[in-house]
This record gives structure tokens, sequence and C-alpha cells, in this order.
């Protein structure tokens, strides 16, 4: 995608367009690893749901929608959007999932012009929802991707073009790496840097530019390091204060709400 594009929210259905608060181009694309045209198009964003939706008897906290629809596999050219309501981001973010701490890092889909007052407050306290306790998550999704990469997970093969001319999965090593990548920047300073800071790596392992034996070795000493860290550092709290990220998002909701009934 290019550099200010802007996505119609409202062309996928989507309910609440006008309540969201951040969107950004996710997957391969933030990273700084995507081979053109290989891989499709991911757009995330976090909007703030109506009171009735969230109060009442029809919650809507996760929203996906896709151009391929449900009937194939995507192609380079469809758009997969995903999008939560404030309340499930931040018990997700707060649990340490790394593809929600993203939201956290990512510039905002076609510039600041795109930023909402609500998504500021959230920046402008976005250590609320950071802490070393996130290393335990970032290892996790690690292995996971290198139990696929090794097909211990699934029988079913994703991408079976790249095991075929690399022998293995090389997206599934490359998220591997990525994720001890982010983990160890985050937990020493606080911040993800994306694109990744070493994304030239990150392109040479989904080229096949090195082999299983290589990324196990790796990860192995990644989680290593990490998990020293996540003991040593004091960049980051222990853990999450989930009273006073209760107290915040309680107060965004009620801002955000009082500033659309007098519009």
């Amino acid at each position: 995608m290019q550099d200010g594009l802007r996505f119609d929210f409202a062309s996928s259905s989507f309910q609440y367009p006008r309540d969201i608060i951040h969107a950004f181009i996710g997957g391969s694309e933030l990273h700084g690893a995507k081979i053109e045209g290989t891989d499709d198009h991911d757009i995330y964003g976090v909007f703030i749901e109506p009171p009735e939706n969230i109060l009442g008897l029809d919650a809507q906290e996760h929203y996906v929608w896709s151009t391929a629809g449900t009937e194939r596999r995507n192609g380079p050219q469809d758009i997969d959007v995903v999008l939560y309501g404030l309340q499930k981001w931040a018990k997700l973010a707060c649990k340490g999932n790394p593809s929600v701490l993203h939201f956290l890092f990512a510039p905002n889909l076609a510039g600041d012009d795109c930023r909402t007052e609500a998504w500021e407050r959230v920046l402008e306290n976005k250590w609320l929802f950071l802490a070393r306790s996130h290393c335990q998550q970032y290892v996790g999704y690690a292995n996971a991707q290198l139990r696929k990469m090794l097909g211990e997970r699934s029988r079913n093969v994703r991408r079976p073009e790249l095991v075929e001319e690399c022998s293995f999965d090389t997206k599934f090593a490359m998220h591997t790496i990525r994720l001890m990548i982010e983990c160890r920047e985050l937990l020493t300073t606080g911040f993800v840097t994306l694109p990744c800071v070493e994304k030239d790596m990150l392109i040479a392992i989904r080229k096949g530019e090195v082999d299983q034996d290589w990324v196990i070795r790796e990860t192995s000493e990644r989680i290593a390091e990490c998990e020293r860290l996540a003991e040593t550092t004091t960049v980051l709290p222990a853990v999450i204060d989930r009273a006073e990220v209760s107290r915040f998002i309680a107060n965004t909701y009620r801002e955000h709400w009082t500033a659309r009934a007098g519009q």
C-alpha cells in the first residue's frame, strides 16, 4: 500500500466508522518485511463502541472483514480488516499480546491528520499497557511460530510454495525471530520500532537465506536473553496495574460519548 492511503471502512459494512480512533497498516508491511507480489494488506484499528453496544445486549467488541471472503486464500491485492473495541483492545494489550501492542507504536493510516483525541490520550498513557511480564507472551508466541515452522502444530501447510522452495515455511521462521527482536527492544527501551530495527534480517529469513537449524539456535539464544532482561531491566514495571487501566479506559469512553453527544 502506498503512503497516504485512505481506506473507506464503511465499504466493509462496519457499523461505526466515525468511532474508529486509530487505524494502521499492519502485517509484513508494518514490519518492513513485505515482499512485493506475495502478501495481502492488513489494516488494524480500534473503535469506541456506542453506549448501547458495549452496555446493551448485542455487544460487538471485535470486527473482521476481508475482500477475499471465506471461500479462498488471500492474494496480494486483497485487504483484511481487523478492528477491536477499545475495551477488548485494552484487555489484550494488558495481557501482552504482541500484535495488539503494535497499536501503540504503529503510525496512523494516512498520517497525523487521522489522529483522534481519544487515541492521543492512549499514547500519552501507553506506559499503563507495558510491563516486563509481557516477555512471557512474546516467548509463547515465538515458540508457537517455531512449532508451526517445524510442522508440529498443524498438518495443513498454509504456504506450500515456501516449503517446496525452501524446505520449510520461512514466513513462520521470520515471525519467530521478529517477535524476539521486538521483545528485546520493548524490555530495554519501552518501545517497539516499526518497521523492525532488523528488517533486513527478516527479509533474508523470508527469502530462505538461512536454514531451520539457524532459526532454532537464534530463537533459543534470543529467548534466553529476553528472559534475563525481564528479570533485571527497570525500564518497565513488573506487572500491569489493571485498576489504573480500568479507570483510564472508563474515562476515555465517557469523554468520547460526551463529545459524540454534542455533535
